[in-house]
């Protein structure tokens, strides 16, 4: 099997073992219609929480031209301080229009569905006073 060891990931992203302990109890098999899209057999093993990981959020990017085309249609209701050690890119996706940013929000699930992405209590991920 490849990958960084757990000693290496945790050295990177210490603490990062409370999350793979949550992992670990809350996650979902993978049905085998998604087995099969998966790449590989560590792929499938991380989804399942049998094996350890880097964290990463999925950021959406919005150029700055279409952000002032929309920006009016968002509000701060806010503001969150993710954890140092969490705090670090899991991918991105560029949207140019409301209405992606409406058709990912309306049905999140199967958002996170497709593209592999994992739930996680806020309170594990941010600085909660």
């Amino acid at each position: 099997m490849g990958g960084p060891s757990r000693k290496e990931i945790l050295k990177q992203q210490p603490k990062i073992d409370i999350l793979w302990d949550y992992h670990t109890h809350n996650a979902i098999l993978l049905t085998e219609a998604q087995r099969q899209r998966t790449y590989s057999n560590d792929s499938i093993e991380i989804f399942e929480g049998k094996k350890e990981f880097f964290f990463g959020f999925p950021f959406k990017l919005v150029t700055h031209k279409d952000m002032t085309l929309m920006k009016d249609k968002f509000e701060v209701i806010g503001k969150l301080k993710i954890k140092e050690n969490f705090n670090r890119s899991g991918g991105y996706d560029y949207l140019s229009n409301l209405e992606r940013f409406e058709d990912i929000l309306n049905d999140i699930d199967r958002h996170m569905e497709i593209f592999r992405n994992v739930k996680f209590p806020i309170k594990l991920l941010c600085e909660i006073n």
